[in-house]
């Protein structure tokens, strides 16, 4: 389901150096996104932190998020609302990813702190549900116990990243998917998927054989698909 974006940027300027710095100059920061129409839950937002006319003084970085859950990375780093960053000083633009981990209306609030003033900035987003269905392609319903076959998984969503983790709810035999094997009824960890999906089926338990794949995103939206095989001994 997609959503209308809404950014709303809000910036208060409060002067800003000490005397020691023998210059009146102020400071202020802006919020801005260059995300899409289509914020889901799950998808990274990518949006810049403008920072202008700073002191000579150590600068810090926090964030609270004011409505809606989510997380912010910077570089390669995760951060959490509360968490102080020291602003490097070398840079007039931030770029971070901002993560929805919760559907709805979000507000996010910065601030800029030096070791005499502090300034605010917010961002507003609107935050949808995902889209995630599956479809099995090229089936065969009778195999043969310990030959292989082979079948299609198609994924349609407009998440960036999805998973899946094979489980033998009847039967037993070899799953592989991609370069992960599966084996027995209890799977180990899920595997990464791609929007089309080569998965190779290796049937050791003759009958009917019921395999659920597991399909999800990171953060709660999901869907079940189950396939019956039946295998000739």
């Amino acid at each position: 389901m997609k959503r209308l974006f809404n950014a709303l940027i809000i910036s208060l300027v409060i002067c800003g150096c000490n005397d020691n710095d023998h210059q009146d100059s102020n400071f202020s920061i802006e919020l801005s996104s260059l995300g899409s129409s289509n914020n889901v839950v799950g998808n990274s937002i990518s949006c810049n932190l403008s920072i202008n006319q700073l002191c000579n003084d150590d600068h810090f970085i926090t964030f609270s998020i004011e409505e809606g859950c989510g997380f912010v990375e910077i570089g390669e780093k995760e951060y959490k609302q509360g968490d102080v960053i020291k602003y490097p000083g070398t840079e007039s633009k931030i770029p971070f990813i901002y993560v929805p981990t919760s559907k709805g209306t979000h507000s996010i609030i910065f601030s800029l702190k030096n070791s005499a003033k502090e300034v605010f900035a917010s961002i507003n987003f609107e935050i949808g549900e995902p889209k995630l269905t599956s479809t099995i392609k090229d089936i065969e319903s009778t195999v043969l116990i310990n030959n292989t076959t082979e079948f299609r998984l198609i994924i349609d969503t407009d998440l960036e990243y999805i998973e899946c983790l094979p489980k033998f709810v009847k039967g037993y035999g070899e799953i592989l998917i991609g370069d992960t094997k599966y084996a027995g009824i209890h799977s180990q960890n899920p595997v990464p998927l791609e929007k089309d999906n080569l998965i190779l089926f290796k049937p050791t338990a003759g009958g009917e054989n019921r395999i659920e794949f597991l399909i999800s995103g990171k953060y709660g939206k999901s869907c079940i698909h189950t396939i019956v095989f039946i295998v000739a001994e």
